[in-house]
């Protein structure tokens, strides 16, 4: 035949695509759906805002706290006399 293929190389193609097909593995598939957001115009009492800065301010100082007292501990241990 001119070229000289006589369709092995699709033979082995087909082979190699049912290798893949039984190799194990863990497979996710996902479905991203559209969501609606629904905005409302709301009221919400003062002391709301009034609670939720006073827990952000409680929350800085906390986290301040825990890493005032982490990188003292760490600054003592060598220095203890």
């Amino acid at each position: 035949k001119v070229g000289g293929n006589t369709g092995t190389s699709h033979h082995q193609h087909e082979s190699h695509r049912q290798q893949q097909a039984i190799l194990p593995g863990i497979f996710f598939i996902y479905q991203i759906y559209p969501f609606e957001v629904e905005i409302s115009m709301d009221q919400v009492p003062l002391t709301h805002l009034f609670i939720r800065i006073l827990s952000t301010v409680g929350g800085v100082f906390t986290i301040v706290g825990m890493i005032d007292a982490l990188l003292h501990s760490r600054n003592g241990k060598g220095s203890r006399k």
